[in-house]
């Protein structure tokens, strides 16, 4: 529900070191199906994130989704927020195949979420050290975050969760991911 303009606000309110931004697509044609990313321009820490997420993605090649690519757009999230900004079109809400293979299945964008938790900790140049315990708890998950210093404060957070689906399991991914990779 927030504005393009707030939520650039918001970022560069926060000094955040990346945006991210995770949608589905539509269109008016119904077979326009798959996966694509948006950055502003070539060469800087977006295009390295988005060239991460895309390659974690479309490493298992069972997952059925068409890889769409990377592309430059003047998206106002994209061309307003200071820190390099990534926006990822996880598949077509208009292509049933998109829809039920993709964005109903919870093995597939739990899949989605893994990828973009690691590129995202890999930019951030976080190492893979040791495995920890498998845990579901968001507040812990967190903690984790606000300790490595992905996120300056677990309210903002605790307050969206619930606006935005499969926010609380990204969060848990990555925090899981810092975990064992400390």
């Amino acid at each position: 529900t927030l504005s393009l303009e707030e939520r650039a606000r918001i970022a560069n309110d926060a000094d955040v070191d990346l945006y991210f931004s995770v949608h589905c697509n539509s269109a008016s044609n119904t077979a326009a199906k798959g996966w694509e990313c948006y950055i502003i321009s070539k060469g800087g820490r977006a295009e390295i994130l988005a060239n991460k997420i895309r390659a974690k993605i479309f490493l298992n090649t069972s997952l059925p989704l068409k890889d769409r690519g990377i592309k430059t757009a003047s998206y106002y999230v994209l061309r307003y927020t200071d820190a390099p900004a990534v926006l990822v079109e996880n598949a077509f809400l208009s292509n049933s195949d998109d829809r039920n293979n993709i964005l109903k299945s919870d093995i597939n964008l739990n899949y989605l979420a893994t990828c973009y938790s690691e590129a995202i900790l890999e930019l951030l140049d976080i190492e893979i050290k040791t495995k920890p315990e498998e845990t579901d708890s968001f507040n812990w998950a967190l903690t984790v975050l606000e300790a490595n210093g992905v996120i300056t404060g677990p309210e903002y957070w605790k307050n969206n969760k619930d606006k935005v689906q499969y926010l609380e399991q990204l969060i848990i991914n990555m925090a899981n991911y810092i975990e064992k990779n400390k």
